[in-house]
């Protein structure tokens, strides 16, 4: 994933992300090309390689995610980009970013 680093969150933070993550709805695929916007890296360790990635595209509700621990069949899936849980995670991510 590229793209610089906007926010980073610790302690309840990083649940309230990751539950927000969990909760939101797969969708029906759309096609616009995959241009994600938006993505999280998760780390055990700040100083080693992340966990997961995961990068999200708000245009064709599709979501990429890749790790040493992330199974084959969960590297792509849909996401329900207009759920509460989607618009939660767009607009916290948003809010991280430079003003």
């Amino acid at each position: 994933m590229t793209g610089p680093v906007v926010g980073h969150w610790e302690g309840p933070a990083v649940a309230e992300m990751l539950t927000a993550v969990r909760k939101i709805p797969a969708a029906a695929l759309t096609l616009c090309g995959f241009a994600p916007g938006w993505g999280i890296r998760a780390y055990a360790d700040p100083a080693g390689p992340p966990l997961y990635e995961a990068a999200f595209c708000y245009g064709c509700d599709m979501v990429w995610l890749w790790g040493p621990r992330v199974p084959e069949p969960l590297h792509r899936q849909t996401f329900a980009s207009d759920s509460p849980y989607a618009l939660f995670l767009r607009m916290r991510m948003r809010a991280a970013g430079p003003q």
